[in-house]
């Protein structure tokens, strides 16, 4: 270790290098790729993250070079992996930033849930908005429910309307029961707002 620049390791240091299976070779191989100011510290860091040479060799291939200490290990702590970054590249997302990697998988945005949702009926979704479905709890399962109730081919604003709103399948098909059997989106998010309704403009009201 001395020999690699580690001359001034205190015991606590060698042990902490040992535990977590720190070797010169290791070391050696992350200074080869370019990386300066691996710090005792930072190489415990790397270690107790999984980040090694082969990891950020990987991550250089498939566009990622370059990588501050940081971002590598943020990378690491939320599963950012080659694998993950090729799935969904193979669906339509290459090229995305570092930071958006890190939002989708923040918000669990996976090969899967993009699928299901384009099976749903949204494909071609953008970044920013699968983000914004995630972070309202928009599952392909709630789309599903408002198509079997007529509402298949409302907008992307209007899905993330009504799951602010709470107008939910089962909010519909109460109104349906009543008789409302044609609102509109922007007449549901109002009767949600309200809570009430105006049953086919007869002044019949019902709290919800």
């Amino acid at each position: 270790m001395a020999a690699i620049g580690y001359d001034e390791l205190t015991p606590d240091r060698v042990v902490e290098f040992r535990i977590h299976g720190i070797s010169p070779e290791y070391v050696a191989r992350m200074a080869a790729t370019g990386y300066e100011d691996l710090t005792p510290g930072r190489i415990v860091e790397f270690a107790i993250h999984g980040i090694d040479a082969e990891y950020v060799e990987r991550m250089e291939a498939i566009g990622y070079e370059g990588l501050t200490l940081d971002r590598l290990i943020e990378f690491r702590i939320h599963g950012i992996s080659p694998e993950y970054v090729e799935e969904m590249a193979a669906i339509g997302f290459e090229g995305l930033t570092p930071s958006r990697l890190v939002e989708f998988r923040i918000h669990g945005i996976s090969p899967e849930y993009v699928e299901e949702m384009a099976g749903s009926g949204f494909e071609g979704l953008t970044p920013s908005r699968l983000v914004e479905f995630r972070i309202h709890g928009i599952t392909p399962e709630f789309v599903s429910g408002l198509k079997e109730l007529g509402y298949g081919d409302i907008g992307a604003d209007h899905v993330v309307e009504f799951q602010i709103h709470n107008v939910s399948p089962q909010f519909i098909r109460e109104l349906k029961e009543q008789g409302i059997e044609d609102a509109t989106p922007e007449e549901l998010i109002d009767y949600r707002i309200r809570g009430w309704y105006d049953r086919k403009h007869r002044n019949h009201t019902r709290s919800f």
